[in-house]
């Protein structure tokens, strides 16, 4: 009606204004939290630069090669995020004897001369056990077969090498692999022991 109309217009009038009161506020607080956040971010990237002084002072100064480290209790490592601060710190030993040393991203060879280095690899079978080893020449079946240490399939006439424990090989392969070790690479059995055995 058309004495009706004209409140309720200044009803929905009211409504937008405590809307647009509301949108204003909303924005306040967004503006607000992303200032919070700069400054978070800020922060952040003082401790971190404090933070890689501090380690680069104690690394410089440490004489008994040790790294500081964030402390992380144990269970926690899932539940600390990107952000986390950590507000304790520990000292973790450095290895010194090899601080370059990556046994992930090293060759078979390499880590053979590793094992020397530290003292932990078996010497490996003399030249005259490596002689008595069975050779043959491949024949190819119907199943097609690869040597278990360069994986490359065997092919027909080439020299192979059947060990005591029946393990086949190509005769480079596993010549070079027993002059370091003196087990099978595929059972582990020590080919020496069994070489004796067989007499």
């Amino acid at each position: 009606s058309a004495v009706s109309a004209p409140s309720e217009i200044i009803s929905l009038k009211q409504k937008l204004s405590e809307k647009e009161g509301e949108i204003i506020t909303l924005r306040d607080q967004v503006a607000q939290m992303n200032r919070m956040f700069i400054e978070t971010q800020l922060k952040i990237q003082t401790l971190t630069d404090e933070n890689k002084a501090l380690r680069m002072s104690i690394e410089a100064n440490n004489p008994i090669h040790k790294e500081i480290r964030p402390y992380i209790a144990p269970g926690e490592e899932d539940i600390k995020g990107p952000f986390y601060l950590p507000d304790q710190y520990e000292f973790v030993d450095v290895e010194e004897s090899n601080p370059g040393v990556n046994p992930d991203t090293m060759s078979y060879e390499e880590l053979l001369n590793l094992g020397e280095m530290m003292g932990k690899v078996d010497p490996g079978l003399k030249k005259e056990d490596i002689l008595r080893l069975r050779k043959s020449k491949y024949r190819s079946g119907k199943e097609k077969k690869q040597c278990p240490i360069d994986l490359e399939t065997f092919k027909e006439g080439e020299e192979v090498i059947f060990l005591p424990c029946q393990h086949i090989f190509h005769s480079k392969c596993i010549t070079t692999h027993l002059a370091n070790s003196k087990k099978c690479p595929i059972c582990q059995q020590d080919i020496r022991d069994l070489l004796k055995r067989t007499g």
